[in-house]
């Protein structure tokens, strides 16, 4: 393939490797999509991930947009000097913003910290309400495992009676095919194996 040998176990590792991935992938996504902020943190912390993780992300997410609209304050601040990044020559400008928007933020969350001290803060932040799941949310996430075991179930049960079927309609030209391809995970012929085939549908 394109210069480059390819073995069929490597190449079924890559294809298992690429589904892994996507699939990872749609899962973050829909789950980005779907849960609120403060509930993954606390579904995380269920889950027993490390406290201090989570208090930090727990913080992030709180004070993001803040940090975010120091950051726009300060671009404005400059525009209104005449100030536009054009040039490498302008970029110790902003990397002298950066090391300001640094500070500014580690002193503020200095501020914060003494300020959640002081009113009786021990290191876990308290809950508003506990997060639990109603009969439909059960309901929702039981469907997707039980649909999938049917699917698989349906898959495995036609089969059979499928290739049947077709062992009836074509006779020994699908027998011979059934023996040359994998039902369901396809198999390489060997290229030593090609004329040979060739040669024999020629007669």
């Amino acid at each position: 393939m394109l210069g480059v040998s390819v073995s069929q176990q490597g190449l079924e590792a890559g294809i298992a490797l690429l589904i892994k991935g996507t699939l990872g992938v749609f899962a973050s996504l829909t789950l980005a999509a779907t849960t609120e902020p403060q509930a993954l943190l606390a579904g995380l912390e269920r889950l027993h991930l490390p406290q201090q993780l989570v208090q930090i992300m727990a913080f992030m997410v709180r004070y993001l947009d803040v940090v975010t609209g120091e950051m726009q304050r300060m671009k404005v601040a400059r525009e209104s000097r005449g100030f536009t990044a054009r040039n490498p020559k302008h970029w110790p400008v902003l990397a002298r913003s950066a090391g300001a928007l640094f500070i500014r933020s580690y002193e503020r969350g200095e501020r914060v910290h003494l300020a959640m001290l002081s009113r009786g803060y021990t290191g876990t932040m308290p809950a508003i309400h506990d997060i639990g799941a109603d009969r439909g949310q059960w309901a929702t996430a039981a469907a997707l495992p039980v649909l999938a075991v049917l699917v698989t179930a349906y898959i495995f049960a036609a089969i059979p009676l499928e290739e049947r079927d077709l062992l009836s309609h074509f006779g020994e030209r699908y027998a011979r095919y059934r023996r040359d391809v994998g039902g369901l995970v396809p198999r390489f012929a060997r290229r030593a194996d090609a004329p040979a085939v060739g040669v024999a549908e020629a007669g």
